[in-house]
C-alpha cells in the first residue's frame, strides 16, 4: 500500500515495560549506594578517581581497576534551578509547586563530578563552591534513589 490515503491513524498510549543493565561498574556503585556508599573507580595510570566509576578512564583509556570510596561530603560545582516540568499529558510545560535545584556535585576525594539533585536548600542560596552531603533514603532499595539528594552544610 503506498497511497498515503489509505493510511489510519490511531492515538492510543502504550506502557512498555522494560529492564536495563547498568553493567558491571555501575552496579558495584548502585550496590555501594544501598550501604550508603559513594564509590568511585581509580585510574591505574593518572589515577583519577572517577565518580560514578567508568570500567575505562576517558583521559588515559586504560581499565580502572581499584575501588575508592569518597564522600559522604562534596562541592556543588555547576547548578541549575527549574520552575516547569514537562507536561506529558497536555504536552508543553507546566509550572512546579516547588523548584527544583539539580546540581553537578564532585563528592570529597573525586576528581569527577555527577548531576543530581540539592535539596533541604533555598534556590536563592545555592551556589558554585557550596558544601553538601549525602542524603540517603530510610530504606534501601538497591537503587539509585538510594541516594536521595544533596543537602547544603
Amino acid at each position: 500500500m503506498t497511497d498515503l490515503e489509505n493510511v489510519r491513524e490511531l492515538g492510543i498510549d502504550i506502557d512498555a515495560t522494560y529492564s536495563w543493565s547498568v553493567g558491571a561498574s555501575m552496579e558495584r556503585f548502585v550496590r555501594g549506594l544501598a550501604d550508603r556508599r559513594l564509590l568511585g573507580a581509580r585510574c591505574p595510570k593518572c589515577s583519577r578517581v572517577l565518580v560514578p566509576p567508568r570500567k575505562v578512564c576517558e583521559r588515559c583509556f586504560v581499565e580502572t581497576d581499584e575501588w575508592v570510596e569518597v564522600g559522604p561530603g562534596g562541592t556543588v560545582v555547576s547548578f541549575t534551578v527549574g520552575e516547569v516540568e514537562l507536561d506529558g499529558k497536555a504536552g508543553g510545560f507546566k509550572d512546579l509547586d516547588v523548584p527544583v535545584v539539580t546540581g553537578l556535585i564532585k563528592p570529597d576525594g573525586a576528581d569527577t563530578a555527577f548531576v543530581h539533585v540539592i535539596g533541604e536548600a533555598d534556590p536563592r542560596e545555592v551556589a558554585c563552591s557550596m558544601r553538601v552531603e549525602a542524603v540517603w533514603a530510610d530504606e534501601a532499595g538497591g537503587a539509585l534513589s538510594d541516594l536521595r539528594y544533596f543537602k547544603p552544610l
